[in-house]
């Protein structure tokens, strides 16, 4: 007869063993770079998503967005990161209506707001007294949320003369919105790597080398979001090895947080 503790421990490894499998095979999706492979895993991670009955389960499929809010949150952003994650949040959009409030879902991916804007835009969640008060008022919530979300908050509280609702930083707004990166152009040229660039831009300003990048609302990242990284931390998130070298070469200050945007 089999002891109920080692019958609870065997059930615990199996389950354990399904979630390391989910991820596994999400994380092959995700990081998939043709198009027969991104075919062949999606159509793999939809059979585990299948068999292991995540969207029939109000609980497992809550815990499957939370893996996939912290994979958008720091997983490397290639150039069909939130594409692929778009179309996981599609695949599952009736579920979501189904087993949560409009807030419930908000909450689940609170601390991405590209995805929130996508959640928006396909109407899976909309704009009412409850999420705009959860933005307004949340400490941990960057005060920058009322502006990004503008257009939204707009069209719910129909006051377009309200100050927080104007764009800040100019034109093109919705284009910065679905980029979801730093707008400034210092930081352009440092994702991009483009040296020669660089220099004459932190000259022509008379930009410190140690300065801090500047804030913008169009920021995604959360961890750039909860960490002003100086240029060279910048830099070293999203690995502008040419600049790096660049600002090494001038003397700029080598810190160990740089460990931290590096791995990022």
């Amino acid at each position: 007869m089999i002891n109920i503790y080692h019958f609870t421990f065997l059930l615990m490894q199996e389950y354990i063993s399904s979630k390391v499998l989910l991820q596994e095979v999400l994380l092959d999706f995700i990081e998939s770079n043709d198009d027969k492979r991104t075919e062949e895993s999606y159509q793999n991670f939809v059979a585990i998503i299948e068999s292991q009955r995540i969207k029939c389960d109000k609980h497992e499929l809550k815990l499957f967005m939370h893996l996939l809010t912290t994979i958008a949150n720091d997983h490397n952003r290639s150039s069909h990161l939130f594409e692929k994650i778009e179309t996981i949040i599609l695949f599952t959009k009736t579920e979501l209506n189904k087993f949560y409030k409009n807030d419930e879902i908000f909450n689940i991916f609170r601390s991405n707001k590209k995805i929130l804007q996508f959640l928006f835009k396909e109407k899976i969640i909309h704009m009412d007294d409850t999420i705009l008060n959860i933005m307004k008022s949340t400490k941990d919530f960057h005060e920058n949320y009322n502006i990004y979300f503008s257009p939204e908050i707009t069209t719910f509280t129909k006051k377009s003369d309200d100050k927080e609702m104007i764009d800040p930083n100019g034109n093109d707004f919705d284009t910065k919105r679905s980029i979801g990166e730093n707008d400034k152009l210092i930081c352009q040229l440092i994702r991009d790597d483009l040296i020669y660039d660089f220099n004459a831009h932190v000259n022509k300003s008379s930009t410190s080398l140690s300065s801090k990048v500047e804030y913008s609302v169009f920021e995604t990242n959360s961890f750039l979001i909860q960490n002003p990284a100086t240029l060279l931390e910048y830099a070293a998130f999203f690995g502008s090895m040419k600049i790096i070298n660049y600002l090494i070469e001038k003397d700029v200050k080598l810190t160990p947080s740089l460990w931290m945007y590096g791995v990022h």
